[in-house]
């Protein structure tokens, strides 16, 4: 079908040009029918007005154009189902692209368009602008896996680094990365004598001097009151997680300065190496914390 005739093709199958206009012309949901080939054969204004685009410069392009690359992948599938007649109708949440390069988040509904014969026709793409709902979503579960005191990420947020940082190990060249688990020393004495708005205060600076010591692509995670986890990715070797680990304790050589006061935090450490020590999160973890009470009792 070619685009002159798509008006006459959509308001024979509508019936009448009255329906055609107020069910896809004039919908305030984003509307879009294109050929079996993906061709995008007409678009109605709301769908144009999310895109920034004008419909003569939208229409005769594949649909694909308009899709980040990412997301073109997930239309395939939906659209081989309706192809196979496994199903009428698909939803799928996608990226689209607008004019001017900035991202739309979109939830589209395909229907196939079949003709009398039960040939397909094309696909009618209903589109809804998702993207105000899925920042929330995000700012939501951003919250949900931050420490609000120290704003670094949570215990949660921890165990899902230690699976990315597994996932991108794995097979990869520097195969190493070390989880350094921290326990402040002294911290149970601020709170008991200079109170607990203060103990936070001394955490709060505790964070600062630990984000210090690593990388962009590091982290430093709060995982309970004065418990600390940092991953280190990328190391060539295993040794090379120990020069940071000496980084670490000498962040704890300066006193934390509270109302004017000098207060001295020290810290015992446990390291866990991957894979050495473990190939899954749980199991580093376990080994960072036994050898961090080794170290704690070395001390006493």
């Amino acid at each position: 079908m070619d685009v002159e005739s798509v008006e006459s093709f959509m308001c024979d199958f509508f019936t009448r040009q009255e329906v055609y206009r107020i069910f896809f012309k004039e919908s305030l949901v984003g509307a879009v029918f294109c050929s079996p080939r993906g061709l995008i054969l007409d678009a109605n204004t709301s769908m144009c007005g999310m895109l920034g685009q004008f419909r003569h410069t939208v229409v005769g392009r594949p649909i694909g154009d308009f899709l980040r690359k990412g997301s073109r992948n997930r239309i395939v599938g939906p659209l081989k189902r309706l192809m196979s007649g496994r199903s009428r109708n698909e939803r799928v949440d996608c990226q689209l692209v607008k004019a001017c390069g900035s991202l739309l988040e979109a939830r589209v509904f395909i229907s196939k368009v079949e003709d009398r014969d039960g040939m397909i026709r094309g696909y009618l793409l209903q589109v809804i602008d998702i993207t105000d709902s899925k920042e929330r979503e995000r700012a939501i579960k951003a919250m949900a896996m931050k420490d609000p005191l120290t704003e670094l990420p949570n215990r949660a947020a921890c165990f899902e680094e230690i699976e990315l940082a597994i996932m991108e190990s794995s097979g990869g060249e520097d195969r190493f990365f070390a989880l350094i688990f921290i326990d402040l020393d002294g911290f149970k004495d601020i709170n008991d004598t200079l109170g607990h708005l203060m103990g936070d205060e001394a955490l709060k600076e505790v964070a600062r001097r630990l984000k210090s010591c690593v990388r962009a692509s590091d982290t430093v995670s709060r995982i309970g009151g004065d418990e600390f986890v940092m991953i280190i990715k990328g190391l060539p070797c295993e040794e090379a997680a120990f020069s940071v680990v000496a980084k670490v304790a000498s962040q704890f050589d300066s006193p934390v300065v509270l109302s004017g006061v000098n207060v001295r935090l020290g810290a015992s450490l446990g390291v866990a190496i991957y894979p050495r020590d473990g190939r899954d999160s749980l199991s580093l973890m376990q080994r960072a914390d036994e050898a961090m009470y080794l170290h704690k009792a070395s001390k006493d």
